[in-house]
């Protein structure tokens, strides 16, 4: 699966953020599935969050909410 999120807002120099919580959080739980997300943004210019996830039968069971595990699905 690939995503892209864009805006036309202000933008940021990625050099000078320090990747908060959201950022960071986004990063670990698309990696933890084998996936990838990058931001692209310039100040002025807007912010785009692209990403892939792999579709896997393996990332898709080990990712399922807890109360959804061991469950049959149709």
């Amino acid at each position: 699966v690939r995503f892209a999120i864009a805006d036309d807002g202000v933008g940021m120099d990625r050099a000078a953020v320090r990747e908060g919580d959201g950022l960071l959080g986004m990063r670990d739980r698309i990696g933890a599935v084998g996936g990838a997300v990058d931001i692209i943004s310039t100040p002025g210019s807007g912010t785009t969050v692209r990403g892939t996830v792999p579709l896997n039968d393996s990332a898709a069971v080990n990712h399922q909410p807890q109360e959804d595990r061991g469950r049959a699905t149709s």
